[in-house]
Parts: C-alpha cells; structure tokens; sequence
C-alpha cells in the first residue's frame, strides 16, 4: 500500500490497525500496489533451497496482477507452486491460508491440501460498505458523477464478491 508517497507492506511494516489509522488520515492519498515482480522471485529462489514444493494463495486475480506475478516468477525460478487464486480478499483469504497451515501441521498429504484450498473460494463470500466514495472513484469503480451525486443524496453501495470482480450487490 502507498501511502502519502511511502510505501507499507501489510504485517510487515506495520500491522493493520496501524494501516487503518493511517487510511483514516491520509486515506484520500492512499493507493494499492502489488509487490514487486522482483520480490517474488527474491522469495522463491529462498524457497527452493529449502522445499520442493509451495502453496500461494493471492487476493483476486480480478483486481491485482499477483496472481499472474506468483505463476510468472515460480516458473522463471523453477520452483514448483501452487498458485491459487481466492477470488476475494482480507478474511476469506486469511482463513484459506489457516486452513492450508492446519493442514500441514496435520500432516495431510500436498495434493489433499491443494486440492481442498481450491474448493474454498467457491464457499466464501465478503462484502463490503465503503465510508466514502472517494476511494471507488479513485479505483475506477465509480465515476466522477455517480460518486457526487451519491455523496449527495447519502447513498451508500454495498459491494460484494462474484467470480472474483467487486460488484454492486445493493444501494442504501
């Protein structure tokens, strides 16, 4: 996330409470990045020296290139990852990933493990209710009208998850 100009990684340069008071103050400079192509393949090569195989699990690949990024970097370093795509993001993806760790420390076989992380996007759902439109203007996902006259008439949008793609499930 950029921030003002400065770039933050999430739970590793500050957590996400920390996130949000800065989103509070500085929200309307705020943008979204994925990391860098670089970073992955930093992050794979170290892997491969210690494990044969991995599991990634990455926010939609419907609103950042990560995804995409993950699969391009494990083949150029010749590591073996599963990349899969959530099809959502925050929670839902934060629990597929506690489900995978459980797993490994069940000691279930890889491809059981795989296979179970890919069935788990089908049964997550996630909306969302932003406080402003501003950030929904900034994305793309509002124009500059719709968001004025939203803000005007205090009309609230409540997003949601299809098939990957944030879309409107309903105005308040």
């Amino acid at each position: 996330m950029i921030i003002n100009g400065k770039t933050y990684r999430e739970e590793v340069d500050l957590s996400k409470d920390e996130l949000y008071e800065l989103l509070k103050e500085h929200g309307n400079d705020a943008k979204t990045s994925q990391p860098a192509y670089g970073d992955f393949i930093t992050l794979y090569e170290r892997l491969k020296e210690e494990y044969d195989v991995g599991i990634a699990i990455h926010a939609s690949s419907q609103l950042t290139g990560t995804y995409q990024s993950s699969i391009s970097a494990s083949e150029m370093v010749g590591f073996d990852v599963e990349v899969i795509d959530s099809k959502i993001g925050d929670y839902a993806l934060g629990k597929m990933i506690q489900t995978g760790v459980q797993m490994v420390k069940e000691q279930k076989p890889f491809d059981e493990i795989v296979s179970k992380l890919r069935t788990l996007p089908d049964y997550a759902q996630m909306y969302l209710m932003s406080q402003s439109f501003e950030q929904l203007r900034k994305s793309g996902r509002v124009s500059t009208a719709q968001s004025m006259f939203a803000s005007l008439l205090n009309i609230h949008l409540i997003l949601g998850f299809v098939n990957g793609k944030v879309v409107v499930k309903d105005k308040v």
